[in-house]
């Protein structure tokens, strides 16, 4: 299992509420940023020791993406408040991946 992935069960943790905010005043924001946020996980999981690794490694790529795009979107529209930490984690997941995939 990559170290990330504790990282990413975190980030889901410090996701939550910022995401019961947003979910008061944009329902399909909050369900894309959470949908986002465990496909992040179950890909990590998913990738685990697969002989794919290239593209599921990109895929978990794509939804660590969107994941902070969620964030950032929740942010513009001052739904909640999402602290740097999770945009820390976020970057260091993505960083991780992108590192992975260049090998």
């Amino acid at each position: 299992m990559l170290r990330i992935y504790w990282d990413a069960i975190e980030g889901i943790r410090l996701l939550e509420p910022a995401l019961s905010q947003v979910k008061l005043r944009s329902r399909s924001l909050a369900d894309q940023s959470e949908r986002a946020s465990t496909s992040v996980v179950l890909n990590l999981s998913e990738g685990a020791g697969s002989a794919m690794g290239i593209v599921v490694c990109a895929t978990r790529r794509r939804s660590g993406r969107r994941a902070k795009c969620g964030r950032r979107a929740m942010l513009s529209r001052r739904l909640a408040r999402v602290g740097p930490e999770i945009r820390a984690r976020l970057n260091k997941i993505i960083g991780t991946l992108v590192n992975i995939l260049k090998r």
